[in-house]
């Protein structure tokens, strides 16, 4: 999908789990999304649901931008990078 005939292109995508969300950010997720948060739990734990979401959105290309900059809010630094290297792999592999 384009805009006028320009891709476009998420470059500010954070895509994990959420189930890694420790109970005090999520309480502010769910406060913040409300009763979309269980459809965005959803889609975050399958990499074929992100990508679909993606699409659905006309999202041509996506730049994840994936760290744990904040320890208190999430629960491991090593199962997010697994998390993304499993969506990552997933994804290229169909």
């Amino acid at each position: 999908m384009s805009i006028q005939g320009y891709p476009v292109i998420d470059a500010h995508a954070h895509i994990m789990p959420m189930r890694m969300i420790k109970p005090a950010p999520l309480a502010e997720w769910r406060r913040t999304y409300g009763a979309k948060t269980d459809e965005i739990r959803a889609i975050l734990e399958s990499p074929e649901r992100v990508l679909a979401h993606l699409d659905q959105e006309g999202i041509d290309k996506v730049v994840c931008i994936n760290y744990c900059s904040f320890p208190a809010f999430h629960s491991s630094t090593r199962q997010f990078y697994h998390s993304i290297a499993h969506m990552i792999n997933t994804l290229r592999t169909g």
